[in-house]
């Protein structure tokens, strides 16, 4: 049930006079107590408008996305090495995103649900590889992490991850001045009519351009 509403938010027209999303990922940032971000968007331009709102408030931050390769998914040491990186940054005062880790995330349920252990005043997080190999990592108290969701996969998660996080609905609508919305509007449909004429595909075009702001 609680899949299916949060399917039904994604899908939802949301009054932006209202709703506004920028000032609500500014206010979950800054508020170290609140849980950790989940944002549900395009996948290809989720990074952008993320870095876009983080940028604007000037935060420091780390991006970073799972390979889909079944060798990488399967190989342990590829995990290794992502959740050596994610350490790291849980150390550091800056916002880790992190998108197309389902495979990973597992390992991570003590920090997303902030669960954690006070060793010598300082708080740590508990990180499973497995069900045997685990180890407790330093959280830095200005740590945050916001996962990045495809507005299509969302359906395909278990209500206990989701419930780990605040949500939000992220698109260039919240983004934009209404005033100029239904200017972009009419140029967005202009570029499609474009690409359609010359049999080019134009999500493959946004896709390549979000791997272009990654690297």
């Amino acid at each position: 049930i609680l899949v299916k509403i949060n399917t039904n938010l994604a899908n939802k027209n949301i009054n932006t006079e209202e709703y506004n999303v920028m000032e609500c990922i500014q206010k979950n940032i800054e508020d170290i107590q609140s849980r950790f971000l989940l944002i549900v968007a395009k996948e290809s331009l989720s990074p952008a408008l993320i870095r876009y709102v983080l940028e604007k408030n000037r935060k420091e931050y780390k991006f970073l996305k799972g390979s889909q390769l079944e060798g990488d998914i399967q190989n342990q040491s590829y995990s290794v090495d992502i959740l050596n990186k994610i350490q790291i940054a849980m150390e550091k005062k800056e916002v880790l995103m992190l998108q197309s880790f389902d495979y990973i995330y597992p390992s991570l349920y003590d920090l997303f649900n902030q669960n954690y252990t006070e060793i010598g005043g300082k708080k740590n997080a508990r990180i499973a590889l497995g069900t045997s190999n685990n180890s407790s990592s330093f959280v830095n108290d200005n740590f945050r992490c916001i996962i990045l969701l495809d507005s299509e996969e969302i359906k395909n998660q278990d209500p206990p991850f989701l419930n780990r996080f605040e949500k939000h609905i992220l698109s260039f609508d919240y983004l934009i001045d209404k005033k100029y919305s239904k200017l972009l509007e009419d140029v967005i449909s202009y570029i499609y009519n474009i690409f359609e004429l010359k049999d080019i595909s134009i999500t493959m075009i946004l896709e390549q351009n979000a791997m272009m702001l990654n690297i």
